[in-house]
């Protein structure tokens, strides 16, 4: 009997592997990740920095694209946003490429530089002594952390300019932020991603960038005594607030609303249990 269960449970434990597949196998590089591309949508990007190349995979994993990193001479070089339309709008792929370079000792000595270049290597930016700005420890939901970011007056770019940063610089880029996962979130190299995480995961507003409609993927917990949605701008002003129960299916977006980044909240008996920015589009 004891051989007849163990059987039973091996057969059920291939059973259970067989609906995953393994589709296709990449090489460790020094960056490997998903984007969305305003025109050709979904690719695999891999970024191989030492071998001054980046490779973009279609979803089935044939070669789309492969883009050579300009030679310029640096300590450290990072690629940052892969996108065809924020830099510029035509229908080339561009990249920030942030440069530290450091001299030897015994004059040491760290300068920073950030350019955009396009796929054929053209410079579209320089700014000397400048450095990406992005705080992956900030808490705060009502401060927006990321370099790029959307506004009610279009998309922009944080600098930091000096070592260390004496002060910001920001610019306004021509293009907008390309949404990675727009059925349940946000996420990805690219776009907006949430700013808490707490007890419930599985709490989601979309789609984002959201257009007319905006919905929201919960179960309110057994006992729940009140349950509201708030709606804040990028500086922390309430904006609206709403009751919702579990027969709650989508909030139409105000059309007075400016297009731009939102936070919304979800607040269970005046706890906050999940805050998203949410890009809203016209």
């Amino acid at each position: 009997m004891k051989k007849i269960a163990f059987l039973f449970v091996l057969i059920a434990s291939f059973s259970i592997k067989a609906q995953i597949a393994l589709e296709h196998h990449y090489p460790v590089i020094t960056n490997f990740g998903v984007i969305k591309l305003h025109q050709a949508g979904y690719k695999y990007l891999m970024v191989d920095v030492p071998g001054s190349q980046m490779k973009l995979y279609n979803t089935n994993h044939s070669l789309y694209k492969t883009i050579t990193i300009p030679g310029i001479i640096c300590t450290n070089k990072q690629v940052y946003a892969v996108t065809d339309q924020l830099y510029n709008t035509n229908s080339l792929i561009e990249f920030g490429l942030s440069c530290v370079t450091q001299t030897q000792p015994p004059n040491v000595s760290i300068t920073y530089t950030f350019f955009v270049f396009d796929e054929n290597g053209t410079l579209l930016f320089q700014r000397d002594s400048a450095t990406i700005v992005q705080t992956m420890s900030g808490t705060n939901p009502m401060i927006n952390y990321d370099p790029i970011y959307s506004t009610g007056n279009g998309t922009k770019l944080k600098l930091g300019i000096g070592n260390p940063a004496l002060y910001h610089e920001i610019y306004a880029l021509p293009g907008t932020i390309p949404c990675t996962e727009c059925i349940e979130g946000s996420m990805g190299i690219v776009g907006v991603q949430p700013v808490s995480e707490n007890q419930n995961e599985k709490a989601r507003f979309f789609p984002n960038p959201a257009n007319d409609q905006l919905k929201l993927k919960y179960t309110l917990p057994e006992g729940t005594q009140k349950a509201e949605i708030k709606i804040y701008d990028i500086q922390g002003k309430l904006l609206e607030q709403m009751t919702i129960t579990n027969d709650f299916d989508f909030i139409y977006l105000p059309s007075n609303y400016n297009s731009g980044l939102y936070l919304y909240s979800l607040v269970i008996d005046d706890k906050v249990v999940k805050t998203e920015k949410i890009i809203l589009s016209h």
